[in-house]
């Protein structure tokens, strides 16, 4: 049953289940990134295949970005955040047995769609909390999730270390394994995100068929988005720096690699 209104427990739920579920699917779409040495070995890849890769990870998460806005409106954040980080399990199941650069770039664009947990993350906020601190909010669930990225940089390499330490130093099988710990996280969100709540006095389809919320015209919706002019400065904004973050989330690790052994 939902909690009573007054309670803080759904809101602080949303938030840090919010930020937790987009940092998960940060922690995913860039593990391959700092692995990109072993993996390019293992797999025979070219320069360009993980140019490609990267790629791709960044236009799955363009595409399902889209789509996750409707999805948020029609069943409510909770699940479409659940949905999101569940799915999105296999293509990271996947990339563990992927035998040539066809599969990579093909994982890497599937678990890539995953980063459209920011868009659910900030619907779920918004629908949280009031306008005094809706912003602090949204703050919180993107900043603190968009630190996946740099703890993936972080701990996969360790996690690859400890994993060549347990097969007896094959790195082809070491790198697999390493992505049992984006799995773990991307389960942990999913289930966490159905055990919270839409909205702080229940659940956004169990308020539609009360009455208590009316249920919203999607196309309307849509048309309103496109027509205000807001919205194209915010996607234009958001797009250059978001493009440049995610670029180097996918390079860094290598350039750094290649600056400290230049003869390789």
């Amino acid at each position: 049953p939902p909690i009573p209104l007054h309670s803080p427990l759904p809101r602080r739920a949303a938030l840090h289940v919010s930020w937790f579920a987009f940092m998960s699917a940060f922690f995913s779409t860039f593990a391959p990134a700092p692995l990109a040495v072993p993996i390019k070995e293992s797999l025979k890849l070219e320069r360009q295949d993980l140019a490609n890769g990267a790629t791709a990870s960044i236009t799955g998460n363009i595409m399902t970005r889209i789509c996750m806005g409707w999805v948020c409106d029609k069943w409510g954040p909770r699940y479409a955040m659940a949905a999101n980080m569940l799915v999105s399990c296999a293509p990271i199941i996947g990339i563990a047995f992927i035998q040539n650069s066809a599969g990579f770039i093909a994982m890497r664009f599937f678990i890539g769609c995953g980063l459209a947990a920011f868009v659910a993350a900030q619907a779920w906020t918004s629908n949280m909390f009031s306008k005094n601190c809706v912003g602090f909010a949204n703050a919180v669930a993107a900043g603190w999730g968009n630190m996946g990225a740099g703890v993936t940089n972080l701990l996969m390499p360790f996690v690859f270390a400890g994993f060549l330490n347990v097969t007896g130093n094959d790195q082809n099988i070491a790198w697999r394994l390493s992505f049992i710990l984006p799995l773990c996280l991307h389960v942990l969100s999913g289930l966490l995100a159905l055990w919270a709540q839409d909205m702080p006095d229940g659940n956004i389809r169990t308020l539609e068929l009360s009455g208590a919320k009316q249920k919203q015209d999607l196309r309307v919706l849509t048309k309103v988005g496109l027509c205000n002019t807001n919205t194209w400065i915010l996607t234009l904004s958001y797009g250059y720096c978001f493009g440049v973050e995610l670029t180097v989330d996918n390079v860094i690790a290598s350039y750094y690699f290649e600056c400290a052994h230049p003869s390789l």
